[in-house]
């Protein structure tokens, strides 16, 4: 499921964040509706706001793809590391945060950062 947007087409993935951000859409009805906004914005047309909904657009569609990395990378590292901490003194949740994860992480995170993020603030400028 994490990997559906990522497998539709952007034409779909548009058509889904025009109606969702259209005058008439669903975002407008919600914010008008319980009060956090009197009148519907104009996602698409202003300029802040609809670089607000490609960012948006992109960071959906783009999260599956990203998590295989992410994912890759936590199974890369080795049990012998998890020994290390816990020999170590480390707790549960500083070996899951501190010292096991970052390191062998770092490459899916530096994938990600490179070949997708650089390319979503150049396109936005």
């Amino acid at each position: 499921m994490i990997f559906l947007p990522c497998a539709t087409s952007l034409v779909s993935s548009a058509m889904i964040f025009k109606s969702l951000f259209s005058i008439d859409g669903i975002m407008n009805t919600a914010l008008v509706g319980i009060g956090m906004i009197a009148e519907p914005i104009s996602w698409l047309t202003h300029p802040v706001w609809a670089k607000f909904v490609i960012i948006l657009t992109i960071t959906w569609r783009w999260t599956g793809y990203n998590t295989v990395f992410y994912l890759a990378g936590l199974q890369n590292i080795n049990r012998s590391v998890y020994e290390a901490a816990r020999i170590d003194g480390a707790s549960a949740s500083r070996q899951f945060f501190f010292h096991n994860h970052s390191p062998p992480a770092q490459t899916g995170y530096s994938f990600d950062y490179h070949h997708v993020h650089q390319w979503d603030i150049t396109a936005l400028r």
